[in-house]
Parts: structure tokens; C-alpha cells; sequence
């Protein structure tokens, strides 16, 4: 009988990568060590049963088979940086980040690092004004596997029925976003007893205020991934607030979307102070 296995997405029109076939190979092999058990947890929106695979000692095996690829890929990784001298194969976290009580909180968070001193290409995403504006460093890896966990999170929010949330202060979630789903940081409450809440999402940086409805507690699987939207302060701004006319000329020169090369000058309370030479500013 055709199933979904619980907590993963769709394989991709090429099939499951061949690391997970292996290491799925490997757990089914008959074994008079292992004992594997299937609880159902309910329907796709075709009608599959979504099953829960777990081994004799309560362990899941979706969990397992993700710890097993984060491994492998770490240890490609390293092998790669030491003979070539270059980036991480995968920004994927080789282990989740700290969770309290279940939950991830900000304060665990990990975020796609700049290099200090360096000059670097990257993409704005978002403006506030000169003194808080968010980009993402341009790199094709970074951004496949960003587009890669984007897919997993809705394909899981749309197949998987969620209750709503309610979340904590500073609390990590999934949340809907004109249609879609992505990872974000809850302010606060935007008022009280109304179940809203203000959202910041941290892989873009934008701001919105969203009902509990369309709020779902984090997984863990989407925790793998550093966020991507780094804070920056222009450098002439470091210290003192824009003015309304100062904001409304940097939005002019700085697009949304745009490429644009800055130099990195430091990082303090998780913000880069930056120079922009193009920009005359």
C-alpha cells in the first residue's frame, strides 16, 4: 500500500538522492538488532496514509536518516575546504541548534556569516531605512539550498494539517506570508487577546503581523539551515537615526532586489556596520 513517510517532502521528477536511498537500503536490511515499527498519522491531500517509521528504542527514523546525511555531507565537506581552499559544499548545520523546552528561540539562532574586512557581492531584500536594511550574500549554493528548504517547509505546511500557534516572545516559527510559508521570529503580540502577532522573517528580513491560523510550531528538519538575511548599518549611519528625507533618498539609490558590492567593516549585537563606495552616500 502506497505511503508518505511523516516529516519529509516529495521526491524531486529524478527520485530521492542516492545518499538516502543508501542509507534507507541500510535500515531495511533484515537485522535481528533492529526492529522497525509503523504508526499512521494521518492523510495527505491525496488521500496516502502519512506514517511515522520508528526502531525499537522509540527512535525515528526520519530523524536518524537526517542526522545521517547532515554527517556525510559535514565530513565532504571538510574534506573539500582543506584540499581546494574553498566554501562549504552545504551551509546545512551538521546539528540542530539549542532548543528550550521544546522550542527554538532566537537566542539559539544561527545566521549565514559575512567575512569582517572583506568585500563582498550580495542581494537586498529588504529596507527599513540606512541604519537597518537586510541582505542575503550572493552565492548559487546559498541560494539552492534556501530554495530547497522553502519547498520542504510548504510542501509539509500544505500536506500536513497544523493546529495554530500561539507563540512565545522571541520564539522561532513557520508562518504564512502572502500565500507561502517561511521561517520567522515572533516580536511580540500586536495586541492583546487578538492572537496576532508581529513577525520578523529571517530569511528576508521583512516585517508583518500575522494571525495564530497561520502560525505553525518550528521542526526540526527546518533548523538545518542557517538563516540568510544578514542586518546591516550603513557606516555613516552607525549610531544616530535617519532622517524621513535621508531614508527616502537611500531607498532611491539602494533597490530592492539589486546586486549590490559592500565592504564588510564589523559585526556587534548581530549587526554588520558596512561601507557602500557605489552608492555616494
Amino acid at each position: 500500500m502506497p505511503v508518505k513517510l511523516d516529516k519529509t517532502s516529495e521526491p524531486s521528477s529524478g527520485g530521492w538522492d542516492k545518499e538516502v536511498v543508501e542509507i534507507l537500503r541500510q535500515l531495511t536490511e533484515p537485522s535481528p538488532d533492529l526492529q522497525l515499527f509503523v504508526t499512521e498519522t494521518g492523510k495527505d491531500t491525496s488521500g496516502r496514509p502519512i506514517v511515522k517509521m520508528i526502531d525499537n528504542e522509540g527512535g525515528d527514523i526520519v530523524d536518524y536518516l537526517s542526522q545521517s546525511l547532515r554527517e556525510s555531507r559535514k565530513e565532504e565537506s571538510t574534506a573539500l575546504t582543506e584540499v581546494q581552499g574553498t566554501r562549504p559544499r552545504s551551509y546545512f548545520l551538521p546539528s540542530l541548534p539549542e532548543k528550550k523546552g521544546g522550542k527554538f528561540f532566537f537566542e539559539q539562532a544561527e545566521f549565514v556569516k559575512l567575512p569582517i574586512g572583506e568585500e563582498i557581492n550580495v542581494l537586498v531584500v529588504h529596507i527599513e531605512n540606512p541604519a537597518e536594511f537586510y541582505v542575503i550574500p550572493q552565492d548559487d549554493l546559498l541560494g539552492r539550498e534556501l530554495e530547497e528548504n522553502e519547498a520542504k517547509i510548504n510542501d509539509f505546511c500544505i500536506n500536513n494539517e497544523g493546529t495554530a500557534h500561539d507563540p512565545e516572545v522571541a520564539e522561532i516559527v513557520l508562518a504564512k506570508f502572502e500565500g507561502l510559508w517561511y521561517r520567522a521570529l515572533t516580536i511580540a503580540e500586536a495586541a492583546p487577546k487578538t492572537s496576532s502577532y508581529n513577525l520578523q522573517f529571517l530569511d528576508y528580513g521583512n516585517y508583518a503581523v500575522t494571525s495564530s491560523k497561520d502560525i505553525r510550531r518550528m521542526e526540526d528538519q527546518f533548523m538545518y539551515l542557517p538563516f540568510v538575511a544578514c542586518f546591516l548599518t550603513l557606516n555613516e549611519f552607525e549610531g544616530r537615526d535617519p532622517t524621513a528625507q535621508e531614508t527616502m533618498e537611500f531607498k532611491k539609490r539602494l533597490q530592492l532586489n539589486s546586486p549590490v558590492k559592500v565592504k564588510v567593516l564589523e559585526f556587534e549585537c548581530a549587526r554588520y556596520t558596512v561601507d557602500i563606495p557605489s552608492l555616494g552616500f
